[in-house]
């Protein structure tokens, strides 16, 4: 699950690589993999790619149980409060 850390800043689980963080966070927001594709300067099977590894690694099965987990009560934050951070590219 994730969360913020004191300074407002997302914990990611340590599994997650750069790139699959960004791409988590993009589909948190509502993004399609089109214009993350467009976005990130990737393929679209790149990021078809990494957000099944993303996925696998957060052991979720779609978009909306992504975005309902990282939301939840427990978890402490919403999309919303993404917007703003930088995302590595």
């Amino acid at each position: 699950m994730l969360a913020f850390d004191q300074r407002g800043r997302v914990e990611w689980p340590t599994g997650l690589t750069v790139a699959e963080r960004a791409v988590a966070a993009l589909l948190i927001r509502g993004s399609t993999n089109r214009e993350i594709a467009r976005d990130r300067g990737r393929s679209p099977r790149t990021v078809a790619n990494q957000i099944a590894s993303v996925f696998q690694k957060l052991g979720v099965s779609s978009r909306m149980e992504l975005v309902t987990r990282t939301t939840s009560a427990d978890c402490g934050w919403a999309p919303a409060d993404l917007r703003g951070q930088a995302i590595a590219p």
